[in-house]
């Protein structure tokens, strides 16, 4: 990598492998060179064994915090905006939007995941009855994604 350039490796899901993953680089990582590991936030000591192995002097920890009723409405609105250029869950989108207990609801399910709650949407668009059924459904979604992507 030149001086002038960045290269930049994501690697996301590292509390989803079936075993612990070791960091593709021993020792400093060249100018230029970034790594961003993610983990899902949740259980502590569970994030800190994922992530130990990967932190170390030049490594900076960011946790990020799940989404505030206020921010997952900003969030929603965004979205919104997106899927109706894309037609797809806009009439699920307006419903939780719309509805202070269906956004309550959604936070708490999703724990304010942005992934979670737009697989969510996007499952929950595709009801034809969602205006009458959204808190039923809502309430079989388990609390966490992996859960959540398997029961599909």
């Amino acid at each position: 990598v030149s001086r002038s350039k960045k290269l930049v490796l994501v690697i996301d899901g590292l509390d989803e492998a079936d075993e612990l993953l070791e960091p593709p680089f021993r020792g400093k990582l060249p100018d230029g060179v970034h790594i961003i590991a993610a983990v899902r936030a949740g259980d502590t000591d569970r994030t800190e064994r994922y992530l130990q192995k990967w932190l170390n002097d030049d490594a900076a920890e960011l946790a990020v915090d799940e989404m505030d009723e206020h921010v997952l409405s900003l969030w929603l609105q965004q979205y919104q905006a997106h899927c109706e250029a894309e037609q797809a869950g806009a009439r699920a989108l307006r419903l939780f939007h719309s509805n202070r207990a269906s956004l309550q609801l959604l936070g708490e399910r999703t724990r304010g995941c942005p992934r979670f709650i737009a697989d969510l949407l996007s499952l929950l668009a595709r009801l034809p009855d969602l205006a009458q059924t959204w808190e039923a459904n809502l309430q079989r979604v388990p609390p966490d994604y992996v859960a959540f992507v398997h029961q599909q």
